[in-house]
């Protein structure tokens, strides 16, 4: 009976480290094993030292995995496999090839795991020496090392090891036309695909995510239309694409064909809806779902807070029916966006339980908001880093023009990635340092569409147009981040030339790219310039949205631009599509007092859809006080003391202008 018990609480033991494991909880893992540690029943159990090996490898701690496998007495195979797989996961190759070296018997796991880790940091004739050294070849082994050679972009070497497999069974051959679809090689993807003796629902599930994954989604409902037989993976994958592209009423035609849903089809469904803004349709899809995984709750608070309805994101957070460290990272996340970074804080100290992924949401929040003390402190505090947090570091000390700070924390990074180079190249850019990020970029490992971006709108930033161009031209490749942010540089370092040349030749035109030339434009003086722009983008199918009326008539404001000012708000108030919302009452009732029209102003105020507050009567009174009117003032003084009386604001103004 006793050892019944034993066994039972062993095995839930054993589930409590593979969950602190999954979580990556390093702290919660180190208690269970030091509970483990103190029993004497299950202080000498194999199966729980291999589970804490896994667990502490999966935490980013090799140093204790490695400190549990020495304490076994008699580690088998598994035991070894998982030291090595540890250490793999946390960059330690040589180590692991030390636990390869000195293990009594290997089997192909153990193999496999070496030549894989090998073959995933690039090194391609240590990996080839390994798999020669196996004493038996096996698919596994040949799939893994096609897919790694693939993911590092060595095409040919993984079409050699295709080649070099005497029996190529229907699993290699989904891993080569994976390969090529992954690299963005379509055309060999696709010839590979009708070359195979046969095709499963894998071959075709391959082809039509990566007709999705290119953007291509008619050909890929082409590959979907002539399936012999589907399961419920090409139905979503197709669900997925429209939702994802933007087109979710295409989404939801296809999806209530679907012969069967799935958590991914009905999340994706509500996912979509969500991102467009259709809140409403969304929470009718999720109140529809046959079943809602943690990726359907959260996705329906995203949608609810990037809507605004941040209390119904609080509340469906608290409808759940558990809350594991997803739901509790995107509650922090979700406040971090909206600017509320106490809340964050509070759901950060309120969990239960955190990992790596919460210290990297809170270190990002901080980042956010440009704490920099905050950000350091949380750094310094969680148990663990990665390269994550450090990113979030480099970034903090780039918004705030700290670029010393930021090549500090990257030259003590364990190791650095794509995304620290970017960070590090935006970092200069941001602080003016363009000969340093010129540098940086000349010396990074490897690019991408950010990288190129980063440092043509530096070099436009800092005006030197003809870098610019070169590196703008020398792009493989451009998304439209790359054209807004290039034409953005252009436009705020004052070469609208430039600027306006660019914004003609975008090949998919979009709101923000225009948005930014009509505001700098209106910065530099030229309202009736930025007034024009408006009417080509309604022709180009791109009406003007609130936050670009927004921007030219705050910028109008700035520079004193009354006519244009009062046009941009006239356009506002009669067009289809932006409707004024209070803030923009205030900013035309500021442009007008500061100009001295305060009659116009005080109408306006009388006149507006809105119950004028502290903040508008305050607009009203600092342009009496300019234009030296005490009439309108002691008005407007009056008004904004019965608004809010406790606010010493308008007294303290009204005595300065009654003092002139």
């Amino acid at each position: 009976m006793r050892d019944d018990a034993a066994g039972v609480e062993e095995k839930n033991l054993g589930e409590l480290v593979r969950e602190c494991g999954r979580n990556r909880d390093l702290c919660g893992g180190r208690r269970l094993h030091a509970r483990i540690r103190g029993s004497s029943i299950h202080a000498q159990s194999l199966y729980l030292a291999n589970l804490l090996v896994e667990m502490y490898g999966k935490c980013r701690s090799p140093r204790d995995a490695r400190s549990v496998h020495d304490s076994i007495p008699c580690p088998n195979s598994f035991s070894g496999n998982l030291m090595i797989q540890a250490y793999v996961e946390n960059g330690e190759v040589e180590e692991a090839r030390r636990i390869f070296d000195a293990m009594a018997e290997r089997n192909a796991v153990t193999w496999n795991s070496l030549a894989a880790a090998y073959a995933r940091r690039g090194d391609v004739a240590e990996a080839k020496k390994i798999k020669k050294s196996m004493p038996q070849w096996d698919v596994y082994l040949g799939t893994t090392m096609i897919t790694l050679y693939t993911r590092h972009g060595r095409i040919h070497d993984a079409r050699a090891i295709f080649d070099s497999i005497p029996q190529q069974n229907i699993v290699i051959w989904n891993a080569m036309v994976a390969g090529y679809a992954k690299r963005g090689n379509l055309d060999d993807a696709r010839a590979m695909f009708w070359r195979m003796p046969q095709h499963d629902v894998v071959s075709w599930n391959v082809m039509i995510t990566a007709n999705v994954e290119r953007g291509e989604i008619r050909e890929a409902k082409r590959i979907f239309d002539g399936m012999p037989e589907r399961d419920v993976i090409p139905w979503t994958v197709i669900v997925v694409a429209n939702a994802e592209s933007g087109d979710v009423a295409r989404a939801r035609s296809v999806f209530l064909r679907m012969p069967q849903h799935d958590v991914v089809s009905w999340t994706a469904m509500i996912r979509g809806f969500a991102e467009e803004g259709h809140v409403d349709d969304a929470m009718a899809m999720f109140d529809s779902a046959a079943e809602r995984s943690v990726v359907s709750w959260t996705a329906m608070i995203e949608g609810l807070a990037t809507a605004g309805d941040l209390n119904r994101a609080v509340e469906m957070f608290s409808l759940m029916p558990k809350w594991d460290s997803i739901a509790w990272n995107a509650m922090i996340t979700v406040f971090s966006q909206s600017g509320r970074v106490d809340d964050a804080q509070s759901f950060f100290h309120s969990m239960p339980s955190r990992n790596i992924v919460s210290w990297n949401a809170l270190i990002a929040v901080y980042a956010q908001s440009r704490q920099v003390d905050d950000a350091t402190a949380a750094i310094s505090r969680a148990p663990q880093l990665d390269v994550i947090s450090w990113n979030a570091m480099i970034t903090v000390h780039g918004l705030v023009g700290d670029a010393v700070a930021a090549k500090a924390v990257f030259d003590s990074m364990p190791q650095a990635n794509l995304i620290s180079w970017n960070a590090m190249i935006s970092s200069f850019a941001q602080a003016g340092l363009i000969d340093e990020a010129s540098t940086a970029f000349d010396r990074m490992p490897q690019r991408n569409v950010i990288s190129w971006t980063s440092i043509a709108a530096g070099f436009a930033q800092s005006g030197l147009v003809a870098q610019a161009k070169h590196a703008f031209q020398s792009m493989p490749e451009r998304n439209w981040i790359t054209w807004t942010a290039v034409v953005a540089a252009f436009a705020q370092s004052g070469h609208l030339g430039e600027a306006r040349d660019l914004l003609a030749r975008i090949p998919h035109p979009d709101v923000k790219p225009w948005a930014e030339m009509a505001t700098a434009y209106a910065r530099n003086g030229h309202g009736k310039v930025a007034l024009e722009l408006l009417k080509p983008m309604e022709l180009l199918g791109i009406p003007p949205d609130e936050a670009t009326c927004v921007n030219i008539l705050s910028a109008c404001r700035h520079v004193g631009l009354v006519e244009e000012g009062r046009q941009c708000f006239l356009y506002m108030l009669e067009d289809r599509c932006v409707a004024p919302h209070f803030e923009i009452y205030c900013s035309m009732v500021d442009l007008l007092a500061r100009a001295g029209q305060l009659p116009q102003a005080e109408e306006l105020i009388q006149s507006m859809p809105y119950l004028p507050d502290d903040t508008t009567w305050g607009a009203l009174l600092g342009g009496a006080r300019i234009h030296s009117d005490i009439q309108c003032g002691l008005r407007a003084a009056w008004s904004a003391f019965e608004a809010h009386p406790e606010n010493p604001g308008p007294y303290i103004l009204m005595a300065n202008i009654l003092l002139e």
